[in-house]
């Protein structure tokens, strides 16, 4: 307590001799304007005036139409009295000047600026060597050299404050890219989903030709996100026709998603069937994940696509999916027959404009449940003879359901069957 007591007091008598008007709050407020200048003080207007005001921390007050400011910030008043002691060495700079002010820093725990000012002492007294131990300069090859130089001779380079390789570098730069660009197709491809959504057949039908001819990986997440998900089957074929334009690597997760988890029977064939061909193993790679789904439908499909592909080296991860257990909610219901959709007053070309659309099922509305007790949890172990029939194709061997068995043979036989890498 005492120590902060004496660091309060010390700050003050700073303040005061730098501030003959009083020292300011604990906070200062910067104003910038359009042609470079700078006040820093207090402002006094609300959120909502027209004109900013500002009392300076000389105590004059200023005020500026908010078209006229170009940023408001806010920094700790230590920030603020460094800013105008280094302002005045600026025109009056002094060896002695610098020290003192890197000291002061150094009390106020502003490493950054006491820094800066210890760089200033180093035009003026090149060989004080306590000062270079402190920058962490070295004397190399019969000359000092700062860390950036240092850094540049092994080959770095800088990138947002840190040193890293060029190949870094260069990875950083083309994903702030790639973030720009998926930001600007987010934008557009939004305004090609109100579209879509729309009444109007003609525009829909451009916005689905527009979205099925995209080729830009930046616009991956944004088709997931808006179109891979959409409830019509026809809009999610349009992004499955995106998804093939652009290929290659980034477009594997989004179609084995749709190949494996979508409802419709065709929309996830033709995920399947587009998938890249030159990346087998990222394609079977995202399929082996679905193997430990929750949810068992899933890890049938998976498996189905796997044998597809026929890649072998899937085969000790459809072994353990060859008995799977899984938690399920379960509510006993009693169904009710079949009943007509009530179409009457209804414009029959409307009708079939909205089924073309995918908005409306079959004339015939699903069975009627009623719920008959209460929902409960229940673990259910499957036996699956899609991942059975999958491991059949690619190994020619069965050992039915027993894993042991096949993981005995696997570990005799993968070395003639996994090509070494």
């Amino acid at each position: 307590m005492l120590h902060q007591t004496l660091h309060r007091a010390a700050l003050a008598l700073v303040a005061a001799a730098v501030f003959p008007f009083g020292a300011p709050s604990a906070a200062a407020d910067v104003v910038r304007l359009p042609n470079g200048g700078v006040v820093r003080g207090t402002i006094t207007s609300g959120p909502g005036d027209a004109t900013i005001e500002i009392r300076s921390l000389l105590g004059t007050i200023y005020q500026f139409d908010r078209e006229e400011v170009v940023g408001l910030s806010r920094r700790a008043i230590e920030r603020e009295i460094y800013a105008v002691r280094a302002r005045r060495l600026e025109t009056n700079p002094s060896s002695q000047g610098h020290r003192e002010l890197a000291d002061w820093c150094r009390e106020q725990r502003l490493g950054d600026q006491r820094r800066e000012q210890l760089q200033h002492v180093l035009a003026f007294d090149p060989d004080d060597e306590a000062i270079r131990r402190e920058l962490r300069h070295k004397w190399v090859d019969g000359r000092w050299q700062t860390p950036q130089e240092r850094n540049r001779t092994a080959g770095l380079v800088e990138d947002g404050g840190d040193w890293v390789p060029p190949r870094v570098a260069e990875a950083r730069a083309a994903a702030k890219r790639r973030e720009i660009s998926e930001r600007k197709w987010f934008v557009h491809l939004r305004t090609l989903r109100a579209r879509v959504d729309g009444w109007d057949p003609a525009a829909r039908l451009a916005a689905l030709n527009e979205v099925s001819r995209i080729h830009d990986a930046a616009a991956i997440r944004p088709l997931q996100q808006l179109f891979a998900i959409h409830p019509w089957p026809n809009v999610r074929l349009a992004a499955i026709d995106s998804l093939e334009q652009i290929g290659g690597a980034s477009s594997i997760p989004p179609l084995v998603a749709l190949a494996v988890l979508d409802i419709d029977e065709t929309v996830r064939a033709a995920a399947f069937a587009v998938l890249d061909p030159a990346v087998p193993a990222d394609s079977v790679r995202e399929l082996t994940g679905y193997l430990s789904s929750p949810h068992n439908v899933h890890v049938v499909r998976a498996a189905g696509h796997l044998e597809t592909l026929g890649e072998v080296t899937a085969t000790p991860l459809l072994i353990r999916a060859l008995n799977t257990k899984h938690r399920e909610l379960v509510q006993p219901v009693q169904a009710q027959p079949l009943q007509p959709m009530n179409l009457s007053g209804i414009d029959p070309a409307m009708v079939n404009q909205l089924m073309d659309m995918g908005m409306l099922p079959p004339l015939y509305e699903p069975p009627k449940q009623i719920p008959m007790g209460r929902a409960r949890h229940i673990t259910r172990t499957y036996q699956n003879e899609a991942v059975l029939k999958a491991l059949r194709t690619l190994t020619e061997q069965d050992f039915g359901y027993d894993e042991g068995r096949w993981f005995r043979w696997w570990k005799t036989a993968q070395r003639k069957l996994v090509p070494p890498e």
